[in-house]
């Protein structure tokens, strides 16, 4: 049962932990803590494990959070999104038929797989029903859940991050939902397209290609180690004249 208490964020990816807490009130919402731990490189599965939960728990420490209710953000790069259409079918019927109609639209065998959908509101009678459809592996959403119990915390909620990057620019920006905008979120390995329109997903994509790849340029063109590439990264203007753009 969720309680009255705040919920936490909390992200593991590739590169780091984020976390994440807002408080206030419903149409008052603030920030009040945002923090993240870097990951080590190069860590075998076992290790990586040991270093999460680590990171967790220092980030827990550093900024004095207490609340161990979590809403876990699954780096997942298998995961699908698509906006579709299905026929429409009666209230009780629509988690069938949208598990029955998934097959066509991802091209893996979705028994492996975690499927949750989010109706579109229907202003024009249409004979579907059109929904963005979300696909997650088990394992993925299992392995995130797992390792935030070994920290001591209390999973509640699973998000995708494309789509927590949607709910955020939402609250944020209500009143700018009718317009159309693309949402670009640029991970350690991966990079998140998200385009929107009247406040709901019309495209999502998820490239394979993220800031670790620079960092990785920046190091061979440069000739400098992986630490040194990163710093040169987030500070432009240690950039050197060919390297920039």
């Amino acid at each position: 049962m969720v309680t009255s208490r705040q919920l936490v964020g909390l992200e593991i990816g590739a590169h780091s932990v984020k976390i994440a807490q807002l408080g206030g009130k419903p149409k008052r919402v603030r920030l009040e803590t945002l923090d993240s731990q870097p990951l080590p490189l190069r860590k075998n599965n076992g290790d990586k494990d040991e270093y999460i939960i680590d990171a967790i728990k220092r980030l827990y420490s550093r900024n004095g959070l207490s609340d161990t209710q979590v809403a876990l953000g699954v780096w997942a790069p298998r995961a699908g999104i698509k906006r579709i259409k299905i026929p429409k079918v009666a209230r009780r019927l629509l988690q069938e038929a949208v598990s029955w109609e998934a097959e066509q639209y991802f091209p893996f065998d979705l028994s492996d797989f975690r499927l949750d959908f989010q109706l579109i509101p229907d202003k024009e009678q249409s004979p579907h029903h059109h929904l963005i459809l979300v696909a997650v592996p088990r394992q993925d959403i299992e392995k995130a859940a797992q390792l935030a119990r070994r920290a001591g915390l209390q999973p509640l909620v699973a998000d995708v991050p494309a789509l927590a990057m949607q709910n955020q620019y939402l609250l944020n920006y209500a009143r700018e939902k009718a317009q159309r905008v693309c949402l670009l979120d640029i991970g350690a390995k991966s990079t998140r397209v998200n385009v929107l329109e009247n406040g709901y997903l019309t495209f999502s994509h998820t490239i394979r290609q993220g800031g670790e790849d620079y960092t990785r340029t920046i190091q061979e063109k440069l000739g400098v180690g992986y630490l040194e590439a990163e710093n040169i990264k987030q500070q432009p203007k240690l950039l050197s004249a060919e390297l920039k753009i």
